[in-house]
């Protein structure tokens, strides 16, 4: 059975038009984004260990996001703690808009300036701390985007 042209092109053009409805979707933010981290717990590593941690944008010049930043976003911050130093690796964000929206990205970022080294037995960096409140800066490398995630509406 043959579906009605109507129908056709109706499936064909919403096909078509679903690409750049997900760009609309999505929010760009270039590199010169300013954005900060802040711990949602306190925490005492002694060993490579991945914390959550809070984004939020911290005064963006005006074009730098393409709406504004999600209130509700998470980021997985890797902790390595090696040779007497800590490196701190970004991983996944995720973030809920107002008009629930979950989108997420893998970000190319540094973080400076959260948490500190706690020395031991002569290693420079033995234990690494986080406090409530903490802060820091995250550094994008290179331009992101929070891509919309599919979700099941059914129910």
């Amino acid at each position: 059975m043959k579906a009605p042209l109507g129908l056709s092109l109706s499936v064909i053009l919403a096909t078509l038009a679903a690409p750049a409805m997900a760009e609309e979707a999505a929010i760009q933010v270039a590199t010169n984004a300013q954005l900060e981290i802040a711990a949602l717990t306190e925490q005492t590593l002694s060993e490579t260990t991945t914390v959550t941690v809070q984004p939020r944008d911290a005064g963006s010049p005006e074009g730098a996001l393409s709406e504004s930043w999600p209130t509700h976003c998470l980021l997985s911050v890797t902790v390595s703690l090696a040779e007497g130093e800590a490196e701190l690796a970004p991983g996944k964000l995720v973030c809920i808009t107002e008009d629930r929206r979950i989108l997420e990205s893998q970000l190319d970022a540094v973080v400076e300036g959260f948490g500190r080294c706690q020395a031991s037995d002569g290693n420079a960096c033995a234990r690494y701390r986080i406090e409530s409140g903490d802060t820091g800066r995250l550094i994008l490398q290179s331009p992101a985007t929070l891509t919309p995630q599919p979700r099941n509406d059914q129910g």
